[in-house]
């Protein structure tokens, strides 16, 4: 199965079914006939949820206390000393006693040395430096699954084979890719597109010049 559908899951997943609907018909009249029913990202919460759960208990994440003012303290320092900011591992480090009262969000524990990479299917071999990908978060304070979560495991779940998407994901497939390493899943083959740009200069997407497949049907 291809994952072309992540638009469709993004657009659905604001419960605007119309906006769904005009992507399905578009793409059938393209010939693009889905092979699955429709996958509503924000009725997998469960699903979400266990597989962080799973992930704690296998010490591939941990659990982080850090406020937002300490995190932007973080950022700043590395700013000023002109390097990636990548989280110091203060809430997984030995000897951390965790606070009272904090609800704490979950990052999952990336590879520190070596490389992530894989061959894009349109660009060519990708690798990135493991100490440019940070400990990102997988579950909010709230419990709500981040889209880097979710999005692996939904494409795992439907045994997506492909993922074609524009360039601007790049930096999110190391990180994807770290997700399924951490789950001992297999990933899929990445594809990454050149974006499109109107007259001004700015990629064309669903808030800025878009035009829709029906436009152009005759």
């Amino acid at each position: 199965m291809c994952s072309c559908f992540h638009c469709v899951r993004g657009r659905v997943r604001s419960h605007d079914e119309e906006a769904a609907k005009a992507i399905i018909k578009g793409m059938e009249w393209l010939g693009v006939k889905h092979d699955g029913d429709i996958v509503r990202q924000s009725q997998n919460k469960v699903r979400h949820c266990a597989v962080a759960a799973d992930m704690l208990k296998n010490g591939k994440a941990f659990k982080c206390y850090c406020s937002k003012d300490e995190l932007e303290a973080m950022r700043a320092e590395a700013e000023k000393n002109k390097v990636p900011f990548r989280y110091p591992g203060i809430c997984c480090a030995p000897g951390f006693v965790a606070p009272v009262g904090i609800e704490p969000v979950v990052r999952i524990r990336t590879d520190q040395e070596g490389s992530t990479g894989w061959d894009d299917q349109v660009q060519g071999r990708i690798d990135f430096p493991n100490k440019d990908v940070d400990d990102f978060i997988i579950l909010r304070a709230d419990g709500s699954p981040t889209y880097l979560l979710a999005v692996v495991v939904d494409d795992h779940d439907m045994d997506i084979s492909h993922v074609i998407r524009g360039s601007d994901h790049i930096s999110n497939t190391p990180r994807q890719l770290q997700i399924y390493k951490a789950c001992s899943w297999a990933p899929p083959d990445f594809g990454h597109i050149p974006l499109i740009h109107g007259p001004d200069g700015q990629k064309l997407s669903k808030r800025h010049g878009a035009t829709g497949v029906e436009q152009y049907e005759v």
